[in-house]
């Protein structure tokens, strides 16, 4: 393990900007949690696990240089290949992080680097953070829409910190997609913090598909103000091993935020996914709603937190998530908590694992439908009605493979 004074002198090096108390701070603070050591059930299978040497691989790597050019698959707005990020302006400002840094010190100052994470992983990725982007959405823009495509080398490892800032009375959508190209191992994570003004508002459709010798961590951490609005549709399928997170911050009164997310795992992946709420604003709103698909020996954990604070009245919290495994060596897991503090709110949280219906495979069977093709119209009505609200696409056919593959059964 790399001591505090050996991390230091190498960010300083590193890193020659504004950023080392920040980073500082960051890598103190992962130093003070202590990893895991408890079981959270009578077996571990449950969740992923990250060594010591994983995390700083991830955070001591350097850039890897291609000697091709990596075409983008879902003809985005913006294209990121292997940490190339270009630059936008306009009402909608994109630009690498390190730029922003300059471009808009006050702003970086008094909101984007006063936020550590509460998690030991997001924590050393803020502390090591090689690249990233920035994306500022003006104020009052009506309904800009951005979509964004990044591309990693399979064999790199890195750390990201992206920021997604929303001027007052904003309102925009933004399609975020991680893929991997070429073959390889690696640990890849990042931190994607997002900002809503008052009276802003945020549709952000996340997507991650990289391939099975990547381990892929995401922390996805949101604030927001007052009579702000975020909804958020992910989509995990990739990844050999992966984590994912989100919490919404709700600090302003009356703000809102709805999470929709769906996850495949199959083969020997293991994915864990976390979902949580913070709500300090008066008259909030979140709602969670999470499915998986488990196929084949892969591990599926999610968790889930709705925590309403003392000064939270009048606010309401709901998380539900439901799994469905395809096999009998799929294993799943689900842990949903409710943390209440006041006694004026509106709560309630549910879970369920279960395999395929009989009766719903028999009703589709006795129309005349093959077993392969029933299976998956179950699949794909289990989750694909969550991101219908998306109007995305991209999801949805995604979706709409997934659950064509999840029907054949172990290969």
């Amino acid at each position: 393990m790399i001591r505090t004074e050996e991390y230091e002198n190498m960010i300083r090096e590193r890193f020659d900007d504004s950023t080392f108390a920040y980073r500082s701070k960051a890598f103190r603070k992962f130093l003070y949690s202590s990893p895991r050591n408890f079981r959270e059930s009578p077996t571990t299978r449950d969740y992923v696990k990250i060594d010591e040497e994983d995390l700083i691989r991830m955070i001591g790597q350097k850039r890897v240089s291609a000697d091709y050019a990596e075409k983008p698959r879902y003809e985005p707005d913006i294209f990121v290949r292997d940490e190339e990020v270009p630059t936008l302006s306009g009402q909608i400002v994109f630009e690498p992080l390190s730029d922003a840094i300059e471009h808009y010190p006050d702003l970086m100052a008094s909101r984007v680097f006063k936020e550590i994470g509460t998690k030991r992983m997001e924590q050393i990725i803020n502390s090591g953070w090689t690249s990233g982007y920035f994306l500022l959405v003006e104020e009052n823009s009506e309904n800009r829409k951005i979509s964004i495509e990044t591309s990693l080398h399979a064999n790199y490892s890195s750390a990201s910190k992206s920021v997604i800032y929303l001027r007052k009375g904003a309102s925009a959508t933004v399609t975020d997609i991680y893929r991997s190209h070429l073959s390889g191992e690696s640990i890849q994570g990042r931190n994607i913090y997002i900002f809503l003004e008052e009276n802003s508002r945020l549709q952000y459709n996340y997507l991650q598909e990289k391939s099975v010798g990547v381990t892929d961590i995401c922390y996805l951490r949101s604030f927001l103000d007052r009579n702000s609005n975020l909804r958020i549709f992910h989509v995990n399928s990739g990844g050999g091993r992966v984590i994912f997170h989100t919490e919404g911050e709700l600090r302003g009164d009356h703000s809102s935020y709805e999470v929709n997310g769906v996850n495949f795992s199959a083969g020997d992946q293991k994915v864990d996914i976390g979902d949580n709420t913070f709500q300090t604003g008066k008259n909030t709103s979140s709602n969670v709603r999470v499915r998986g698909i488990s196929r084949d020996h892969s591990t599926m954990l999610h968790r889930g937190s709705i925590d309403i604070e003392e000064s939270g009245v009048m606010s309401s919290g709901f998380y539900d998530s439901k799994i469905l495994l395809m096999s009998r060596e799929a294993y799943a897991n689900s842990k949903p908590s409710l943390i209440i503090r006041n006694s004026y709110t509106r709560s309630k949280h549910g879970s369920a694992i279960s395999t395929i219906d009989r009766d719903e495979l028999f009703y589709l069977r006795s129309r005349g439908i093959d077993e392969t093709s029933s299976t998956s119209m179950i699949v794909d009505g289990f989750v694909s009605w969550l991101l219908e609200k998306s109007d995305s696409d991209i999801l949805l056919n995604h979706i709409a493979r997934l659950s064509s593959f999840s029907a054949k059964g172990e290969e």
